[in-house]
């Protein structure tokens, strides 16, 4: 029986990007699951084939997936993609364009709740040739959103905790100059947002949806100011922070989602060949993947992802 794209399939999406003569060519990749549980990456400007990352990892558990480096860096490009196995172990997978992908030193000595999502970020020092990773995840028993990270060339060990959220809470993060934030869902349903910024330690922030959500419901940061969701009336929905008023703005829901289905965001310089500067992708039917465009007028694009596994 051939695969097909995995029905509330994990997502997640990373984006390189070249900058010359005044213009920016923006080239998103997309990471998606199919029902044999392999996970696999697509081109998200354009869809078509479909290239084999991790041939196999439990199924509809996120993974999460950073990149670096490339054209506009001067350095090479990396990517680096963290899945679970059925017991929960975290599992490490690196790509650069001289191995193609391989093993990462992150091979299960960490473990994470079975039930777990994860979220990562990154970010470069020394002159972009060193980074800096955080992992987050949820524990088991406690169910803490705990975070691993790796600082440059130095071994994984284990960082901060923060209180429980809902069993198999899907996880977002997001790190910039200013500081890191994670976001996730509590027992109550209710989503919170914990952030580190420069000289304060962790502490909770002033995020809140106005709208409901069923537990388990998806949350994704394209920046620390757009938070999307997937609300209990199976709406992909978006939350912006008004940095004028300080206040996080109502929650608008944009198009429809099959329930507790996963999102991806990021945002990206305006290329040379349109207007839009961010894009999400998701799940409006089984067995595809739909693309959302922002552009900063508010105007938005919809379309299918065209994949083929």
């Amino acid at each position: 029986m051939q695969s097909a794209i995995l029905s509330r399939t994990p997502l997640d999406v990373t984006v390189t990007y070249h900058y010359s003569h005044g213009l920016y060519s923006v080239w998103p990749k997309v990471y998606f699951q199919d029902t044999e549980g392999r996970i696999r990456t697509v081109d998200g400007n354009a869809g078509g084939a479909s290239t084999i990352a991790v041939d196999k990892a439990n199924l509809n558990n996120s993974f999460a997936a950073i990149s670096w480096g490339g054209p506009e860096t001067g350095i090479p490009q990396e990517e680096r993609l963290y899945y679970m196995s059925e017991d929960g172990a975290i599992y490490e997978q690196c790509w650069n364009s001289s191995r193609g992908w391989y093993p990462g030193e992150l091979n299960g000595q960490f473990r994470a709740a079975s039930y777990s999502q994860l979220a990562a970020v990154t970010y470069g020092y020394s002159g972009n040739q060193l980074h800096h990773i955080q992992i987050y995840f949820q524990e088991p028993y406690m169910n803490k959103i705990s975070e691993i990270y790796k600082n440059g060339n130095n071994p994984w060990v284990a960082g901060v905790s923060h209180p429980a959220g809902i069993q198999g809470s899907s996880i977002a993060a997001h790190t910039s100059p200013g500081g890191t934030s994670v976001w996730y869902q509590q027992p109550n349903t209710y989503f919170v947002q914990y952030a580190f910024e420069s000289g304060k330690p962790w502490h909770q922030k002033s995020f809140a949806s106005s709208l409901k959500h069923d537990p388990g419901a998806s949350i994704e940061a394209s920046n620390a100011h757009r938070i999307f969701t997937v609300t209990n009336n199976n709406k992909l929905a978006v939350t912006n922070f008004n940095t004028q008023t300080g206040y996080w703005s109502p929650t608008t829901e944009i198009i429809p989602q099959i329930p507790l289905s996963a999102v991806a965001a990021i945002g990206h310089p305006r290329p040379h060949d349109s207007k839009f500067t961010e894009v999400v992708y998701c799940q409006k039917k089984g067995g595809e993947i739909t693309r959302v465009r922002f552009a900063p007028d508010g105007t938005q694009d919809e379309s299918q992802l065209p994949v083929t596994l």
